[in-house]
């Protein structure tokens, strides 16, 4: 059974989730979320637990990196979360504990040490320019 399809649309290489998928925060992380109740046609945030509906699609990590499938589960509540805030149907001022997120996955995923640190640093960095309101 394939869970995830890749394929390329528009130019653009993109992920879609052929089956509902969720993720509960680990505790020490859902004891610092605040606020985040949304629910949409595409996914779901409540308190700790962050679902995608099949059919969501992302795009994966972006800059210059690559995708495997110890990024994939990450980028994809990675970019729930961002696509959240840039709506503003969670706090902006919560991308650092989305990143926390993103890392916690890629740990648990088992990605290489050193590529999880380099991956978070980066979205410290630059992740504010995604986070912008959409237009």
């Amino acid at each position: 059974m394939r869970v995830i399809e890749y394929s390329r649309v528009g130019g653009k290489y993109k992920f879609r989730l052929d089956v509902y998928g969720a993720y509960v925060l680990p505790p020490d992380l859902a004891r610092e979320v605040r606020g985040w109740n949304v629910r949409t046609p595409f996914y779901t945030i409540k308190s700790g637990a962050i679902s995608a509906q099949a059919g969501y699609a992302w795009d994966g990590a972006s800059g210059p990196v690559f995708d495997t499938h110890r990024t994939l589960r990450a980028t994809l509540i990675h970019d729930i979360l961002y696509q959240a805030m840039r709506q503003r149907k969670i706090n902006p001022a919560d991308r650092k504990l989305a990143d926390r997120t993103m890392l916690a996955i890629l740990k648990e995923d088992r990605m290489w040490p050193h590529r999880r640190v380099w991956w978070y640093l980066a979205v410290r960095l630059f992740g504010w320019l995604a986070v912008r309101k959409e237009r």
